[in-house]
């Protein structure tokens, strides 16, 4: 008895792999991945027309050992698609439907295992040939397939567990990319630059007027209660205080700019800062959230964000040593490839760090 697992991803109709080939995919990462096939969807349909892409692994000796499989390999899915620039879905591994249980017991008689159509990663028992129902669109081609390739194998050597905040906010940017408004696309990605702030207090003189005003509301609040007002005015000092306790920590777009600090400049392709960029961010939801409209172009500012959110989301870099067990080659090539400017890295604190899309353009440059 074995088992597999199928992960479908969803592509956005603004951005496609380019390929004209239509077969499956091989490739074979680190465990607990090993080896797993990809193709378009529909079947027999090219990289460059798919609206989605089917992953699959098989083999796995029990249902927890292919289910970690699953989850590792959709984790660095979500991963390489933020280095390539192309908004996937990769679902919430629900069932959206199939084929009914006389089609099922018909296609077993041929030595066919048809499962479910799920939108994400699922798990199953290998009892024959599988094979699931897809959908179809068309969009433009925006990245190569090679591109994807050597993303996964970067992605499956740093492989680690994306926190829950991490893989919201990675959610939130493919989302953005399947937005045709600008003003929606905005939206999308602040929010996923919210949800990757942490909550910084404030210190010195900020932070005695902050707690002086959150005991006044607090004092009038409690007496308040004593002198029994009505339940709308102590429910709205209630909602006075917990506001007022907010004031206690520094803005979120403080919070982001703090979070920012170590990104390459040179890396978002724009003459705006960092700070410029997260400032005009949230000066721009701000009043489309009040008003519907901003003084803000969006046009200018929309690419640079979506390249800092991307960098936020993506997390880590990689070290000399990774990328010299990724290479196949020894830690002083790789210094070496650094310092004639061939492999783009950062030096910080002593060690040399590079981008994982840095690191994928340089396997790309010595491509045949």
């Amino acid at each position: 008895m074995s088992y597999g697992f199928f992960l479908k991803i969803t592509l956005s109709p603004y951005g496609r792999f380019i390929s004209d080939e239509s077969a499956d995919q091989v490739i074979t990462l680190p465990a607990p991945i090993g080896t797993i096939r990809f193709r378009g969807s529909p079947k027999r349909t090219s990289f460059t027309e798919a609206s989605a892409l089917l992953f699959s692994g098989s083999g796995y000796e029990n249902r927890e050992d292919a289910e970690a499989a699953g989850k590792a390999l959709k984790n660095i899915v979500q991963l390489a698609s933020i280095d390539n620039g192309i908004a996937i879905d990769a679902g919430r591994d629900e069932i959206r439907g199939g084929p009914g249980p006389a089609v099922v017991d018909a296609a077993a008689g041929q030595g066919i295992q048809l499962l479910p159509d799920v939108h994400g990663l699922q798990v199953f028992e290998e009892t024959g040939d599988p094979a699931s129902i897809s959908l179809n669109a068309h969009g433009f081609a925006g990245a190569p397939l090679g591109s994807l390739v050597n993303s996964l194998v970067i992605r499956s050597r740093i492989i680690q567990e994306v926190d829950p905040k991490h893989s919201l906010a990675g959610q939130l940017y493919g989302i953005s990319r399947f937005e045709s408004s600008q003003r929606s696309r905005l939206l999308t990605l602040v929010t996923a630059l919210d949800v990757l702030s942490e909550k910084i207090i404030r210190s010195g003189i900020s932070l005695e007027v902050a707690s002086e005003i959150l005991d006044i509301v607090k004092t009038r609040q409690r007496n308040a209660n004593q002198e029994d007002h009505d339940a709308q005015e102590l429910a709205q000092l209630q909602s006075l205080v917990s506001i007022v306790g907010s004031l206690k920590y520094q803005s979120i777009a403080a919070s982001i700019k703090r979070l920012a600090q170590e990104v390459d400049q040179s890396s978002l392709n724009t003459t705006l800062s960092v700070d410029e960029i997260i400032g005009l961010a949230y000066k721009a939801r701000n009043e489309l959230i009040h008003g519907g409209e901003t003084t803000v172009n969006l046009s200018q500012l929309l690419v640079p964000l979506e390249r800092l959110t991307a960098e936020l989301c993506a997390g880590a870099t990689l070290t000399a040593k990774e990328c010299a067990d990724i290479l196949n080659c020894s830690q002083r090539t790789v210094l070496r490839y650094i310092e004639d400017g061939r492999l783009r890295a950062v030096k910080r604190q002593g060690r040399w760090n590079i981008r994982p899309d840095e690191l994928k353009l340089f396997m790309a440059s010595r491509a045949p």
